[in-house]
């Protein structure tokens, strides 16, 4: 029912790359209908509530086929973290609801390596095969040239001491957050972002405030918020995820959140 919609933005996306470039699609976006940009996320949602009706394979095959084109998509249009994303979707409902035996290691190495070649070969590609390896090492250079959430870490280290708030991991979902909803000084100093944060300091107050950032990186703002937060984190997630590893083969309407 969404599919439509949802390849069509694929259209126009596609077409905008072929003429402005990849540098236009990612500062500028693509203009598209209300109803085609919403598809692609109830594309999303249709397809888990699927899931969690217990549909036999010999049924939902075509749409696990559907599925995997529309991750490939965003692998082609170089959005490697959605592709990463989806194909790990499918993966885990895979092994979780179908079929009677475990994943291999052997496919989850292969998996694994497969992986790593598709984002190189799309990285590479949408910078026009132009990089500098100085030490022959692929592995390392994929890690290094990655987004700036990469580089968030180190900034945070540098910049401890211009924090406003003490715990900015639970920033986002303080009182706070639903007031102040643009990027400006104010916000910086009242909700103690650490993008923000580290935005600020890194870029200067000029490129800040015409809205220029570098994004978050949840492992620093863990680091950033201390040791004792970071283990009740990791302790909570740890039990919501194997919560929902147990629970899912027994309601699978979990899928749907």
């Amino acid at each position: 029912m969404f599919a439509p919609g949802t390849f069509i933005k694929f259209y126009l996306e596609f077409k905008f790359i072929s003429e402005f470039g990849y540098y236009a699609y990612y500062s500028e976006g693509v203009n598209a209908p209300f109803w085609v940009d919403v598809s692609r996320y109830l594309f999303v949602i249709s397809f888990a509530i699927l899931v969690s009706a217990n549909a036999q394979w010999q049924r939902v095959r075509i749409y696990f086929s559907l599925f995997l084109i529309f991750a490939i998509a965003f692998l082609l249009l170089g959005v490697r973290s959605s592709f990463v994303l989806y194909t790990s979707v499918l993966y885990f409902v895979y092994y979780n609801c179908y079929p009677n035996r475990p994943p291999k290691i052997s496919t989850l190495f292969f998996v694994f390596i497969l992986m790593i070649s598709l984002l190189l070969f799309v990285q590479f590609y949408r910078q026009g095969w132009h990089f500098e390896l100085s030490d022959n090492n692929l592995l390392s250079y994929f890690f290094i040239s990655q987004s700036n959430s990469f580089y968030m870490l180190p900034f945070t280290m540098e910049n401890l001491d211009k924090f406003t708030s003490d715990f900015s991991v639970f920033s986002p979902i303080s009182p706070e957050a639903a007031i102040y909803r643009s990027q400006n000084v104010e916000r910086l100093n009242e909700l103690g972002l650490l993008g923000d944060v580290i935005s600020y300091h890194v870029l200067g107050d000029k490129l800040f405030s015409q809205g220029k950032g570098l994004g978050g990186n949840f492992v620093a703002e863990l680091y950033q918020s201390g040791i004792i937060v970071t283990l009740i984190m990791c302790v909570f997630i740890g039990r919501v995820i194997a919560v929902f590893q147990r629970d899912i083969l027994y309601n699978r309407y979990f899928f749907i959140g």
